[in-house]
C-alpha cells in the first residue's frame, strides 16, 4: 500500500490497529475530502470503467450490477435489472423493492456511490456494535436521508467469495447477530417510512431466519458441513417451530430439500 502512495499521490494509506471492517471503513469516511464516497471490499476489484459507470451527479446514489465469483465459477446477477437496463426510483420504492421481494444483494455497501455530503450532515457510519449486516444498516441509514437513486444494469464490481472469509464464517451466535441487524434495518424504515416494517410477531422474526437458511443452502461456498451445523443450530430455536409449521410459506424448495437429507423434521 505505501509502495502505491509513492506512485500515485491520489492514493493515501492509513495505518491503523484491527478493530474490524466497521472501523476500518469509519476510518476511510473520516479521512475523506471528496464530494462522492465508494467502498471495494479488499477481496474484490472494479473493472476500468466501473467509475465512469457508476458517477452520475444528478443522483443521490447509484447502484451498479455485479459479478459473484465463487473461488473458479462466475454468476453474473446484473440481469436482476433486466430487460430495463436502468431505473430511476425514489428511496421508498427501493426500500419496498428490497423488502417485499428479497433482493437483499441490494443492500451490500460496495458496488454504489454516495454523497459525502449527506453522509456527514447526516451523521451516517458503520455501527462499529453490528457484526454481521453492519452494510445492510449503512445502506438503509443513507437511503432515509437521501432523494434519488439509479439502478444501472452495468455489471464491473467484481464480489470475490472465499469460503472462511468474514460474511462466510458461522459461530453459534450468527443469527442473533442477523435478527439484531434487521430489526435495526426495520426500525430505520419504519421510522421514515411508516409503512409497517418492524417486526410485529414471532412469525416475521421466523421469516428473517428462513431467509437467512435460504441464503445459506443456496450459496456454494458454504461446506455441506457448515450449512449441516447452521440448521442444527436454527432447529433448537424457538422460532423455528414457527417455522416447520408451515415450510411452503417459509421454505424455497432449496431449503426444504436440505432439510430432508439431514433428517430435521418438526418437533
Amino acid at each position: 500500500c505505501d509502495e502505491y502512495a509513492q506512485r500515485d499521490p491520489r492514493v493515501h494509506v492509513i495505518h491503523k490497529s484491527n478493530g474490524g471492517v466497521s472501523s476500518a471503513r469509519n476510518a476511510g469516511l473520516d479521512a475523506a475530502n471528496g464530494r462522492w464516497i465508494t467502498f471495494v471490499d479488499s477481496d474484490d476489484y472494479v473493472k476500468e470503467d466501473y467509475l465512469e459507470n457508476l458517477f452520475h451527479p444528478d443522483y443521490d446514489m447509484c447502484v451498479v450490477g455485479h459479478i459473484h465469483h465463487i473461488e473458479k465459477t462466475e454468476q453474473a446477477v446484473a440481469k436482476e435489472f433486466t430487460p430495463q437496463a436502468v431505473k430511476e426510483l425514489n428511496p421508498e420504492t427501493f426500500a419496498e423493492l428490497i423488502m417485499q421481494n428479497g433482493k437483499y444483494w441490494l443492500l451490500f455497501c460496495w458496488g454504489r456511490i454516495y454523497s459525502r455530503n449527506i453522509l456527514e450532515r447526516n451523521g451516517i457510519r458503520f455501527n462499529q456494535s453490528v457484526k454481521i449486516g453492519e452494510d445492510y444498516i449503512f445502506f438503509v441509514q443513507y437511503l432515509t436521508c437521501c432523494k434519488s437513486i439509479l439502478l444501472n444494469s452495468y455489471s464491473g464490481y467484481i464480489h470475490v467469495d472465499h469460503a472462511g472469509t468474514l460474511s462466510k464464517t458461522f459461530d453459534i451466535s450468527f443469527f442473533e447477530h442477523m435478527v439484531k441487524s434487521e430489526m435495526i434495518v426495520r426500525r430505520s424504515l419504519q421510522d421514515h417510512f411508516q409503512a409497517g416494517y418492524l417486526c410485529k410477531s414471532d412469525e416475521d422474526i421466523a421469516q428473517i431466519y428462513a431467509d437467512g437458511l435460504f441464503y445459506v443452502s443456496s450459496d456454494a461456498s458454504f461446506s455441506f458441513l457448515t450449512k449441516y451445523r447452521i440448521f442444527r443450530y436454527i432447529y433448537a430455536s424457538p422460532y423455528f417451530k414457527v417455522v416447520l409449521e408451515q415450510p411452503q410459506k417459509f421454505f424455497c424448495e432449496t431449503s426444504r430439500a436440505f432439510l430432508a437429507v439431514i433428517g430435521l423434521r418438526s418437533p
